[in-house]
């Protein structure tokens, strides 16, 4: 009987630990210049985060857009023929609203911190 519990317990835990995690959907505008050079602006497809919470969804968003951008500087900076570079991004919650101005208490203080081990990256 104490195994079925103690089974019932860890399902419990389990399927609770799940169905918190909610889905969000990351949109990145880009600067795409194609082999003829011209130039164009446009949304790269979208793709899904997986979180908790808001909060994290926008920290993992973030942390996208920043390698992103890293990535297209270093690259640039090598003289790498690059062709997408990442202007802003758009986060949207499991219903389909815009998040991407959240504000959070320590929002600014993550951005600088993934920001300056994005910058190491790569150097």
């Amino acid at each position: 009987m104490n195994s079925r519990l103690l089974f019932a317990s860890f399902l419990s835990v389990g399927l609770l630990f799940c169905s918190c995690e909610k889905r969000y959907k990351y949109v990145e505008k880009v600067r795409e210049t194609d082999v003829f050079g011209n130039v164009s602006t446009k949304q790269e497809e979208p793709v899904t985060i997986k979180a908790a919470t808001d909060t994290a969804a926008y920290i993992s968003a973030y942390t996208k857009f920043s390698a992103a951008k890293g990535t297209y500087q270093n690259l640039s900076e090598r003289g790498m023929p690059y062709l997408k570079k990442p202007l802003s991004f758009k986060l949207y919650d499991p219903n389909g609203n815009d998040i991407t101005d959240i504000d959070f208490v320590t929002k600014s203080e993550k951005e600088q911190k993934i920001d300056e081990i994005v910058s190491k990256i790569g150097k």
